[in-house]
């Protein structure tokens, strides 16, 4: 199976949220949506609360 990742540079400017949950450092970067419209905004972020819905949804089932 043949993965692409896309290269994503994090520049500090570009961190909006920076916290620690447990051992776990998050940084959030708002790369990703910067120059989007506010509607491919919405699809992005649709896309992220069903992945995060499905994983929670088979950690539950585990």
């Amino acid at each position: 199976m043949l993965v692409m990742k896309k290269e994503i540079v994090e520049r500090e400017e570009d961190l909006v949220e920076e916290f620690k949950i447990g051992n776990v450092h998050i940084k959030i970067y708002d790369t990703y949506c910067k120059n989007k419209t506010p509607e491919e905004i919405q699809v992005i972020l649709d896309r992220c609360s069903y992945i995060a819905s499905e994983a929670l949804s088979r950690q539950k089932s585990i």
